[in-house]
């Protein structure tokens, strides 16, 4: 009988079922497919509810903060409970009936989330929630999940044997040693894998995932007067995402990189290597065997080498990124994303949100573990690395990427950048506005619309000179909202309810925003003092009190009123002018307050300016428009000098003003009486030597300007159909230095008296009657709803009347013969533009009039030459016509 090892082959034995066992375990443990579908749909599912949606569809559930949605609770609860899932299942991983009951009961769960989250979307009776992105995915990934889940739960895992199925020897053969052998090293080669920790590569994946969808969430929250009022907690709280804040966009592209790339590594590094586990025994001679036996250990050595290098270098690229993705976030969140510019004392102003600081949070973890790990893994010199992996390298390597990362956490923001300064040159942007619709643009990406017609009645600074400016930005059909701009940083304050004709700011004093209300169209006017820490204030003047007064928001102080039109600017010397159809005040900012009364403070500086437009400085310098062509100028210990209407027609710009043909759109005098002019012709500045300058840069189309206390001078201009606003800061110290205009030409010059004399005979005409127009806008047979508008012209019976100008006409002008000139929209597709001529109560209608030449420029339109067609003579060619004016333009 042969002589048998039965210590050996109880050996063998026991090694094999151990070997076994673990193959089992290790096959129940292996994260399977429907793991990982399980793990991308709960994290679709949280996308999709995160994401904000448009207000607009109707059905949302994250911005949703002014009224309950059903189904909200549900839908946010999904995501959490398949991670749950997922968790649970690893924790039953060793007992594979318990894991069924999980996966089993799991399903049933999420299905009846799915359902409650469907039936209380459809429940709230919207149009857009059938086609609302959100809703979509979270119902689609909870469907999926739920299909998912029960399918796992009716499915076994497949066991594969460690040793093939083989015929039985006989035991009454001896064993053969060097089978044994084989069989051992066949088995170590299945069993010992390199050690490696999965508590790194889970943790460091699971927080870089979550690190990205904080993305999504909300990392800038604005706190607007609406959300701090009586209207209760967070009504008017405005979310931002960090992919919708302007200056963070290349960081939050960084962001997600260094996120991924660590996400990546995990998941790299928690992959099992599959070493070379082929056996040269089975193919060998009976001869061969301890060979064969020699071969499997020496492949099986070369798999496991093979895995633990590229297990190293996983390892390193993970301890890398998580490092970097630590510092990026911790340093651009310090840095820019957490610095917000301070709270207005009513609590007016900007928080971080739940995002940042999460995002912090997972920051700092991150690196603390990245940095933990990688001081470890050199102190102990990690025996699954290669040897060209040494711990000197792997530190320096970390620590060099946590560097890189700090600079472009630091840099890469925009929100600490410099503040906008505009050069010192005409034609400067604005600091509050860019060239891009007449938007305000603060730092942290705010846009708001300009609220008024005219864009300086939309920004106003304090009356009495100290630091600040506020803007009224639109914000509706009817409505405005005053925002205080701080820091760079635009801040809503009171929002308006208007009408409407939104109103003209005037400036802020004692905390309280003094404005010009109503006026157009010959409606009520009134100044109004409105407190700031207001939340709503209605100042549309639409209604009265039963004392007949105007009814506005209780607490805010009625100054003056009157009946419109009524229009309004500022001026250099710190004082308001308004001014309608017959008088002129102008009141001086330190005298806004309660109980006014403006007979006190009526002016009348010469010929014509009561009821027009008027400009002072601080020297006593004074312009009035005289006429709807006119200016006239007043210096102290002089004489009225008349500036526009002088010239004929045709005369180019000149140095001397009254030698040039232009018309005044607008005017202002600036601390150091210099006047300057604006109009469809280039702006122009005429300085106390009395020579007319032209600014830098062309700058032309200017509808409104402001002179500011400290010098500077603001212009109102619509290059393109757009408001804009352009500023020349250093306006009155500059201007003497504007190259000045050429000579003008003998037929042009006023300043020497023409040869001869001339008599003329003046005669003093009673009231001018009013008179409307023979026919329509359009010229066809009819009547015309007019506007505020007069032109003088002659009727039909030779006399001197006051037409009055359809409310339709665009431009207008006389014709040097008692006709007028006006055009208006045509009523044709495509629409097309027509020019009306009426003279003696006889319309003459043009259809598309010719376009001016640009070099040509003129005051009048050209008279009708007699016996010449109506269309010859009806061309129109004129520039500089008057332009029809709404609202609360200057």
């Amino acid at each position: 009988m042969p002589l048998r090892d039965l210590p050996t082959e109880s050996t063998a034995a026991a090694a094999l079922l151990r070997t076994e066992e673990l193959r089992h375990r290790r096959t129940l443990r292996r994260t399977q497919w429907q793991s990982a579908a399980l793990a991308c749909l709960a994290v679709g599912a949280a996308v999709s509810i995160l994401i904000p949606g448009s207000s607009s569809t109707g059905c949302y559930l994250w911005r949703a903060t002014t009224q309950p949605v059903s189904g909200r609770g549900a839908a946010l609860v999904l995501p959490v409970v398949m991670i749950v899932l997922l968790l649970a299942d690893r924790l039953a991983a060793d007992r594979f009936q318990h894991r069924r009951q999980v996966r089993g009961y799991g399903a049933i769960i999420l299905a009846f989330l799915t359902a409650i989250t469907w039936t209380g979307l459809v429940s709230q009776g919207r149009s857009g929630c059938s086609t609302s992105p959100t809703v979509i995915g979270t119902i689609l990934c909870g469907g999926l999940a739920t299909a998912l889940c029960a399918y796992w739960a009716t499915r076994s895992p497949t066991l594969e044997p460690v040793l093939a199925e083989g015929p039985e020897s006989s035991s009454e053969m001896p064993l053969d040693q060097s089978d044994l052998r084989a069989t051992f090293l066949r088995l170590t080669s299945l069993t010992d894998l390199p050690n490696r920790s999965v508590l790194v590569p889970v943790l460091t994946g699971s927080l870089a995932a979550l690190l990205i969808l904080t993305t999504v969430l909300p990392w800038r929250e604005l706190i607007d007067p609406v959300s701090i009022g009586p209207g209760g907690s967070e009504a008017g709280l405005a979310r931002t995402q960090l992919w919708e804040l302007p200056y963070a966009e290349n960081w939050a592209l960084l962001l997600t990189a260094t996120a991924l790339t660590a996400l990546v590594a995990s998941i790299a590094t928690l992959a099992e290597p599959k070493p070379n586990t082929a056996s040269g025994a089975e193919g060998a001679g009976a001869e061969g065997a301890g060979a064969a036996g020699a071969g499997a250990a020496g492949a099986g050595a070369e798999g496991a080498g093979a895995a633990g290098a590229a297990a190293g270098d996983a390892m390193l690229v993970l301890r890398a990124g998580a490092v970097a993705t630590g510092a990026v976030v911790i340093a651009g969140d310090l840095a820019a994303l957490l610095r917000l510019p301070s709270r207005l004392p009513e609590g007016v102003g900007y928080r971080p949100g739940i995002g940042a600081w999460l995002a912090l949070t997972f920051g700092i973890l991150l690196l603390a573990i990245g940095t933990t790990s990688t001081v470890l893994s050199v102190r102990r010199h990690a025996p699954d690395w290669s040897p060209r992996h040494t711990p000197r390298r792997s530190l320096g390597v970390v620590a060099a990427a946590g560097l890189v990362a700090v600079g472009a956490g630091l840099f890469v923001p925009g929100a600490a950048g410099t503040q906008y300064k505009p050069e010192v040159v005409a034609g400067s942007p604005h600091r509050l506005l860019d060239l891009r619709g007449g938007q305000l643009v603060d730092r942290l990406g705010m846009r708001v619309a300009i609220g008024t017609s005219d864009p300086l009645d939309s920004i106003a600074g304090a009356l009495d000179g100290t630091p600040g400016e506020w803007l009224l930005g639109r914000t509706g059909s009817e409505g405005s909202t005053v925002f205080e701009y701080r820091d760079g940083v635009a801040l809503p304050r009171v929002a308006l309810s208007h009408g409407v004709t939104p109103p003209a700011l005037l400036g802020v004093s004692d905390n309280k925003l003094f404005l010009l209300a109503g006026g157009a169209g010959g409606q009520a006017w009134a100044i109004l003092a409105v407190p700031l820490n207001l939340v709503a204030a209605d100042v549309s003047l639409s209604h009265k009190n039963s004392d007949g007064s105007l009814y506005v928001t209780p607490g805010i102080d009625v100054v003056a009123t009157g009946q419109g039109p009524a229009l309004t600017h500022r001026n250099a010397d710190r004082s308001i002018v308004v001014w309608g159809s017959t008088k002129t005040w102008q009141i001086p900012a330190n005298q806004l307050r309660p109980g006014l009364e403006l007979k006190q403070f009526l002016v009348d500086p010469g010929p014509g300016a009561p009821g027009n437009a008027s400009s002072s400085g601080p020297d006593g310098t004074t312009a009035w428009r005289t006429s709807e062509t006119g200016l006239a100028l007043l210096r102290p210990g002089g004489k009225p000098q008349e500036l526009a209407g002088v010239a004929p027609a045709g005369c180019a710009l000149s140095s001397d003003v009254a030698s040039s043909s232009l018309t005044v759109d607008a005017f202002a005098v600036d601390v150091r009486g210099n006047v300057w002019l604006g109009g469809s012709a280039p702006a122009a500045v005429l300085t106390p030597d009395g020579v007319l300058r032209q600014l830098p840069g062309q700058v032309d189309r200017v509808e409104s300007i402001e002179a500011r206390p400290d010098g500077s001078v603001l212009l109102g201009v619509a290059p393109g159909g757009g408001d804009q606003v352009l500023e020349i800061s250093d306006a009155a110290a500059s201007a003497a230095s504007y190259p000045a205009l050429p000579e003008p030409t003998a037929r042009c010059d006023r300043r020497k008296p023409a040869d001869g004399s001339t008599q003329y005979r003046a005669t003093v005409l009673p009231l001018v009657p009013a008179a409307g127009p023979p026919v329509s806008a359009e010229g066809a047979a009819g009547r015309a709803t007019t506007g505020t508008s007069t032109q003088l012209a002659l009727d039909a019976q030779g006399r001197l009347i006051r037409l009055a100008l359809p409310s339709a006409a665009q431009v207008w002008a006389p014709d040097g013969q008692g006709g007028v000139w006006w055009t208006a929209a045509g009523q044709g597709k495509p629409s097309t533009e027509v020019a009306v001529h009426v003279k003696a109560g006889k319309a003459t209608v043009v259809r598309d009039p010719q376009q001016l030449s640009p070099n040509q420029r003129g005051e009048f339109a050209p008279p009708q030459a007699t016996g010449s067609s109506p269309r010859s003579a009806g061309t129109f060619t004129t520039s500089t016509v008057r332009r029809s004016r709404s609202g609360s333009s200057r």
